[in-house]
Parts: structure tokens; sequence; C-alpha cells
């Protein structure tokens, strides 16, 4: 039993050629995604060569490559897994973009991977741990497009303009979200030119999305794989279909791809998600859907509000003197109709790290 990590090690001596792309490695390069390119990888209008994981050994700005905030150790250990394996150190990359506008509550990162067989594979970086950054999630109860969206498609359309060959699009959390819509919203040859889309534990989108005709042409080639506890991979998520991987993690840690388990070089699937979860996500999903768009926005902006109040700044903070939290959260929401406080109870209820 491992993850991404002790993939690599494990089955890092096979090159592409030798052992066909599958879901895990869909999975790896969605994790490279979050490291820091910047004054590494070319961008899309810069013209740069492309760069290898293997040549930024030896980069002046090395260490700013695995400063992922909370994960410096795991992503380390990740990018020292990568460099030695013959299945990734040479593995090409380009069109690095990362742009973060805090006034609009958007972050949207995205790199280009070169596969051997004249194949990229676009993907996008999905949310951090903080809980300012985990609100754009939440923004699209109320909010379609979100500007990161947007941004996925052109990205998307400028990279296939330059590069003629096949795609696979992916993404972990918000990113794997960016890829669906980007896929849903390119236009049909385009669309012809995805093998697949890869969403890990990413959220969904509102229901009549999944009516489109963008979203029934690509949605055979979607790939949505969550954890047991899952919460921002059953936001919204309503039509798609979904393998269930088991992890090592507790309640919304199990969002974090590193405690996803991998046996025998593949995922360690379950048959479904904790029933807790699945009555939750259900009942949110529910009265999400039944509020207009203005009480959507009024219910997440309140929801973040109230969390503030704990004075927690991410997700692990949350599991820090919960008594003390909870205490917080009653005084906060007391005054609230009896649903929205019963709702408010269930979300920040999973966000406390409860096993089921």
């Amino acid at each position: 039993m491992g993850n991404t990590i002790d993939y690599i090690k494990e089955y890092g001596m096979h090159t592409f050629s030798e052992a066909e792309f599958n879901p895990v490695d869909s999975l790896v390069l969605c994790q490279i995604a979050y490291m820091k390119f910047d004054r590494m990888a070319g961008g899309l209008t810069d013209k740069q060569p492309d760069i290898r994981l293997m040549d930024l050994a030896t980069h002046p700005d090395l260490s700013e490559l695995c400063r992922v905030e909370m994960y410096e150790e795991e992503y380390a250990a990740f990018y020292e897994a990568l460099r030695h394996s013959r299945r990734f150190r040479n593995l090409r990359m380009n069109f690095y973009e990362n742009n973060v506008d805090e006034e609009k509550e958007t972050q949207f990162s995205a790199i280009t991977f070169f596969l051997d067989d004249n194949t990229a594979y676009a993907a996008f970086r999905g949310t951090d741990e903080t809980l300012v950054g985990w609100k754009e999630d939440f923004n699209m109860a109320f909010m379609y497009p979100v500007p990161m969206q947007e941004k996925a498609l052109r990205y998307f359309m400028e990279v296939s303009r330059v590069f003629k060959g096949m795609f696979y699009l992916g993404g972990h959390s918000k990113g794997g979200n960016a890829a669906v819509y980007a896929a849903v919203n390119s236009p049909p040859l385009l669309q012809d030119r995805i093998k697949n889309i890869y969403c890990f534990d990413g959220p969904g989108f509102m229901d009549d999305i999944y009516r489109t005709i963008g979203y029934i042409h690509i949605s055979h080639k979607i790939i949505k794989i969550v954890p047991e506890s899952s919460l921002i991979g059953m936001l919204l998520q309503n039509r798609a279909n979904y393998k269930v991987v088991k992890s090592t993690g507790r309640g919304i840690l199990q969002h974090d791809a590193f405690t996803w388990v991998i046996e025998n070089g593949r995922f360690c699937y379950r048959d479904e998600i904790y029933k807790t979860s699945i009555y939750h996500n259900k009942n949110l999903n529910g009265w999400i859907e039944a509020l207009s768009e203005e009480e959507r926005h009024k219910f997440v902006d309140s929801l973040f509000q109230i969390i503030k109040a704990t004075e927690a700044s991410t997700l692990p903070d949350l599991a820090i003197d919960p008594h003390k939290k909870a205490v917080t959260i009653l005084e906060a929401i007391i005054n609230m109709d009896d649903d929205t406080r019963e709702f408010m109870r269930q979300v920040i209820g999973m966000l406390f790290l409860k096993k089921h």
C-alpha cells in the first residue's frame, strides 16, 4: 500500500513507451502542476524551449520549486522520486501560466506536458489548503463561469493552436473542474482531439450544464475519481459518474492526493463513498439547487465569514481545539433561520475532519 511517491519509485523505471499511460500517471502530472515553475518554464507567448524535470535539479530557483504550502516535505520527496525515474525525468513541459487575483477571489495556473506518442497533457492546478483559496470552489455554486474556468478554456484553446496532436486534460480539486469546463466548452473538432479528461476530487457544475451539447459530446471521456470522504469533489455533483479511491487521510484531509492509496501500480478503489458523506452531500447539493443565485452567494459568503471567526486560516487549522471553534460557530449561526443553520452545521461538520 503506497501513494504516488511510492508508485514513482516502484514503477518509474518504465518509460511511457514501455508501460502505457494510466490514471495514476495522470494524478502524478496533476500533482506536478502544483509545483512553482515561475522563472523556470516558458509561457504561452515567450517561445522558450521545453524544460525537463531532471534539468531543474541545477536550476538557481530550485528551492522555490517545491514550496507548496504545508506540503514542502512531501513535494521535496516527490521531486526527488520524479527526477530519478526513467518514466518522468525526461518529461518535457512548457506553456506555464500562473495568475492570482485576490480581489476577484480567483487563482489560475496550468502547465502542459509532452508525452512520447505525440500527445500532450494540459494540467490545471487546483486549490491550495488556505481557506481563501477554497472559497473559489464554493463560488461555483452561484457563479458560472467563474474567472478560473474562462482562463482554463482560453489556455487550452491557445495551447491547441501551437500543439497539433492529441490531448489529455486533467486537474486536482478545482483544477479538475477547470479541465472539464475547458473540454465541455471547446469546439467539436477540438473535443475530438481529446483522449480523456481527468477530474480528481474536483467540484461539479449546476444541473443545467450536464444537459448542454458540449457536455453530452464529451462526457464519455471524463474520468472522475474522489476519495472516500469527499466534500469538494461532490459539491454540485449531479450527473458525472465517478470512482472512489481509498485514502489514509481523515475527513476533508482526504482531499490531499498524497493520501490516496495505490497498490500494484493502480488506484485501490472502494465501492462507494461513506454513507454519511452521501447523505450530507445529497442534502447540501439539493438545498443549493433550490436557492436563487443571490441566496447562494449570501450562503457562501456567510459560511466563510463563520469559518473566519474561528481564526482558522487553513483546513488543518480547523482540527486544532475543535471544541473552542464549535462554540464560536454556534454563536455565529444562532440567529440564522432553521434551514440555513442546519446546512451551515453540516458543511462545517464535514470540514471539521470527521472520519465518516
